[in-house]
């Protein structure tokens, strides 16, 4: 991961292993309870190109415990 979990921040997903990834908007975070992020690029080469737009505008909400 690159960047900060933090609302409002963009942060990036990046494979170790072929660089590919996703960009991903924070929408909403509650420490230690609840994680709802937007993927608003596809993106490889470590983040610095963008991708085919397979994950883009998808979003994912994770409620932790």
């Amino acid at each position: 991961m690159v960047g900060e979990l933090v609302a409002g921040n963009e942060v990036q997903f990046i494979s170790a292993e072929n660089g590919y990834g996703v960009t991903s908007l924070v929408e909403k975070l509650i420490p230690n309870e609840y994680l709802a992020i937007r993927q608003s690029a596809n993106t490889k080469a470590s983040g610095t190109q963008l991708q085919e737009k397979e994950w883009t505008g998808g979003t994912e909400i994770f409620e932790l415990a």
